[in-house]
């Protein structure tokens, strides 16, 4: 897109009430090469079942813009049937649309020190295994998140080492592993080419030492290192999305630094740009 080395995408989390066709646009005169879907408490895409989606699709095919993945809520703390039920519908959803990935995070969150995470990591892996299994026959990957309880590289390949299967890939937020410690060079060593996407925002370490979950700021005022990941990512061979989620269904705070989407994703633009002269 654009001639930029790195291919750029944004999450639909910051605007969820937008309609596939603005969601189409932002991308479009951001020159996003793909949305990122999350998905609604429905299970499905900007609330419209799966029945209904062919126009749709139609105007993601013909606008050139890709469906990178869809992002679900599902949580894996063990060995869960019904999850992997739901899961499983996810992935079919996925093989519909042409996205290449679910996106799933495990373990429990972890925000202080102080917080236990509550999971089996035998159960989890038995999990992805059988979800795995299902997701794979419809060329769909799993992405797991770095993200709570398994922020950090080292957590997420006990998982990848346990489950056994290429299938089974990464997405790397960038901001959680650095809040357990693992410095960017460190989780790219122990993820290497599971990396298929990287979530990208910026903040600050917590003030608070007690607290591990790192304060969000505005693109460019945080502290996080773009441009030492983005030449490690570039060495390791990445050839994925990088991909802006902003946070503001979570944080409401960050809704004070950038007036719409389109202004956010053009100071997107600018960070990532800024980055990549470093």
């Amino acid at each position: 897109m654009g001639g930029r080395p790195v291919k750029r995408a944004y999450s639909s989390l910051a605007c969820m009430d937008a309609t596939v066709p603005e969601l189409i646009r932002y991308a479009v005169n951001a020159d996003c090469g793909a949305v990122e879907i999350r998905l609604d408490k429905d299970d499905n895409i900007c609330g419209i079942p799966r029945e209904a989606l062919a126009p749709y699709l139609a105007m993601f095919r013909k606008s050139g813009i890709e469906i990178s993945d869809l992002g679900t809520g599902i949580i894996f703390m063990d060995y869960e049937p019904e999850k992997i039920e739901r899961a499983k519908r996810n992935a079919a959803l996925a093989a519909y649309v042409g996205a290449k990935g679910i996106r799933l995070f495990l373990g429990g969150s972890v925000k202080t020190v102080s917080d236990v995470s509550n999971h089996d990591v035998n159960g989890i892996i038995r999990s992805l295994k059988e979800l795995n299994a299902y997701a794979r026959t419809l060329g769909v990957a799993l992405w797991l998140e770095t993200h709570s309880a398994f922020s950090s590289g080292a957590c997420i390949r006990q998982i990848l080492d346990g489950v056994q299967d290429s299938n089974v890939k990464v997405i790397w937020d960038v901001l959680h592993s650095m809040e357990f410690g693992e410095a960017p060079e460190e989780t790219v060593r122990l993820l290497g080419d599971r990396i298929v996407h990287v979530h990208i925002k910026d903040g600050v370490k917590a003030s608070d030492p007690k607290r591990i979950a790192w304060d969000l700021t505005a693109l460019g005022e945080g502290a996080l290192p773009i441009g030492r990941i983005l030449k490690r990512l570039r060495t390791a061979g990445f050839a994925g999305y990088l991909s802006l989620e902003w946070e503001s269904a979570w944080h409401p705070e960050l809704n004070a630094h950038y007036a719409d989407i389109p202004t956010l994703l053009n100071a997107y633009n600018r960070y990532l740009d800024q980055a990549e002269t470093e």
